[in-house]
């Protein structure tokens, strides 16, 4: 049975997926200089947004727990597994600092904070971030009552507000630990309730889409220009106290949810039945999973052909670069130089899950994956080696 797609919803993860990936690879979007929508203000709670678009409340929540449990959290810590592996492999011949080593902490606890314990799963901390919030909020709205909804929604955005004037006014700095993981999880949660309220409220009340964008871009547009206020954060440390007003990061994702869900309905009948939509669309996960690793081939490649050509096209390239998590070289000086990053970090990780997905037995799925982390962890071990012995990285 071939499944339905929502393709005005696989529009704005596209779009959500991108703004990650050019947030990890390149530099702000702007216009002339201005940027009236950061894409670090909004492109993680968008994908909250959108997994309460897409959350049942359909079950109990004993069996809810239990999807989600064996489609989230057991592939997520598999990939980590698996990543952590070639990380540790990486460690052994020289390509990341030696020592590296396996621990439970690391592996079981450190994905629900900061995700920062080994190399080249620094952002798959949303996909354990997203387990929490799901399993907080598939209970919230299994609770008995006509009014529940409106109620969940009213409490999570008191509960999200109240996270902002905590981290901005009262510890006054980014948390760390499980004060970290209470106050993402404290102000995401509301995200996913309006995602969840929306997926109703917009059949109910049906606006004219151009209006809500224009007028949106309008007041975002006016306000930036006239106060001059930077509504830039980052929520993965919860960096929410540089806006001029607590309450701004809210505000700006809800600006953005609305821009994108507005375009995606009046593109819509352009983007029915698009596969590259689905591809894109539907593989955020596999990219938020795999484009770290992508980012390391090109600059293990780099690294050869700094060495090798000497090129002036390299000039600024040092070869510890290949060891910072987002690192991206502009070859050459230009901004068109990240192009590659940009481009191989959603193809490589979507166009390996369609290829594989293809293959009608299990056990040729399995082996595919297994011959890919073969292939990669040698050519982890190259590159190590190439970086100890040619370079004299140590």
């Amino acid at each position: 049975m071939a499944r339905k797609w929502d393709y005005e919803i696989l529009f704005v993860q596209s779009i959500a997926i991108l703004a990650m990936v050019l947030g990890h690879t390149g530099p702000e979007l702007s216009i002339a200089g201005f940027t009236p929508f950061p894409y670090y203000s909004w492109h993680m709670p968008i994908f909250v947004f959108i997994s309460g678009v897409l959350l049942s409340e359909k079950g109990t929540y004993i069996g809810f727990v239990k999807r989600k449990f064996l489609r989230l959290l057991l592939p997520a810590l598999g990939v980590r597994l698996a990543l952590t592996g070639l990380a540790l492999i990486g460690s052994r011949f020289g390509l990341y600092e030696r020592g590296l080593s396996l621990s439970l902490d690391g592996l079981l606890a450190n994905p629900f904070v900061m995700c920062n314990a080994y190399p080249l799963s620094n952002a798959m901390w949303f996909i354990f971030q997203l387990f929490v919030l799901e399993m907080i909020y598939g209970a919230l709205i299994r609770i008995p009552g006509k009014r529940t909804e409106a109620l969940v929604l009213a409490g999570t955005l008191a509960l999200s507000l109240a996270s902002l004037y905590v981290v901005r006014n009262m510890i006054g700095t980014e948390p760390q630990g499980i004060a970290l993981l209470g106050c993402r999880t404290a102000f995401l949660l509301f995200f996913m309730a309006a995602g969840h309220y929306y997926r109703r409220w917009h059949v109910r009340w049906r606006v004219n889409p151009w209006m809500v964008l224009v007028s949106v871009v309008i007041v975002q547009v006016g306000y930036l220009l006239l106060s001059g206020h930077d509504i830039t954060f980052s929520v993965h440390p919860m960096e929410v106290f540089k806006p001029a007003f607590f309450f701004m990061p809210i505000l700006t994702t809800l600006s953005a949810a609305a821009v994108l869900l507005s375009l995606a309905k009046i593109l819509s009948p352009l983007l029915q039945g698009k596969r590259l939509l689905e591809l894109v669309g539907g593989g955020t996960k596999d990219v938020v999973y795999f484009h770290e690793l992508c980012l390391l081939f090109i600059n293990c490649v780099y690294m050869v052909l700094c060495h090798r050509t000497g090129s002036v096209l390299f000039e600024g390239f040092y070869y510890d670069m290949i060891r910072a998590p987002w690192y991206v070289f502009a070859l050459g000086g230009s901004n068109w130089a990240r192009l590659p990053y940009i481009v191989l970090s959603i193809a490589l990780p979507v166009g390996c899950r369609w290829f594989i997905s293809r293959q009608s037995k299990r056990w040729a799925r399995i082996a595919l994956w297994c011959v890919l982390w073969l292939i990669t962890a040698a050519f982890i071990i190259l590159m190590g080696k190439y970086a100890s012995e040619a370079v004299g990285l140590m």
